[in-house]
């Protein structure tokens, strides 16, 4: 949810830059935020967790595990993978005007654009998860670096005054 603010965010800094691409790129991954919210069966396993715990006869245990397995199968179907590889192009498209832009130096949208372009690793065989899990590592010092940029962007507007007694 917090990357809603950060596309939106940098949909704002951007567009001076490159506008069609970034309002694309910005549409691509609220479209990926909201598909991957959407496919998360989260919540649903949660109940069939606690019907699971709460069934008196194995035969009841069993459609709760079945019901669980067919969630799974769901999450890991069309909706998953379409919102995944939208958010990794949003991502490098980004990271391509943020380069334009040069107002992010060079780390920033070269974090960006390795740690989307890693994330497609996700579709190798037998390795697949454990790339994607390093594209997340790398992702998450993108945030890390990003949220610095936008802390020295705001500059004197990111201080909040204290209150005087009066």
């Amino acid at each position: 949810m917090l990357l809603v603010v950060i596309a939106l965010a940098l949909y704002v800094a951007l567009r001076p830059t490159s506008p069609s691409i970034t309002t694309m790129a910005t549409g691509l991954w609220l479209l990926a935020i909201a598909m991957f919210i959407a496919a998360n069966p989260a919540v649903e396993m949660l109940a069939l967790s606690n019907q699971f715990a709460a069934a008196p006869a194995e035969a009841q245990r069993s459609a709760a595990v079945a019901a669980g397995q067919a969630l799974l199968a769901g999450w890991e179907g069309t909706a998953f993978h379409v919102g995944y590889v939208l958010g990794q192009l949003a991502g490098i498209m980004i990271g391509l005007v943020m380069v334009k832009s040069r107002q992010f130096g060079r780390a920033i949208p070269s974090t960006l654009i390795v740690g989307n372009l890693v994330g497609f690793g996700l579709y190798l065989p037998t390795v697949g998860v454990a790339i994607s899990a390093f594209s997340g590592v790398i992702l998450w010092a993108w945030y890390l670096l990003i949220a610095r940029k936008f802390l020295q962007l705001a500059g004197p507007m990111a201080h909040v005054p204290e209150r005087s007694g009066t």
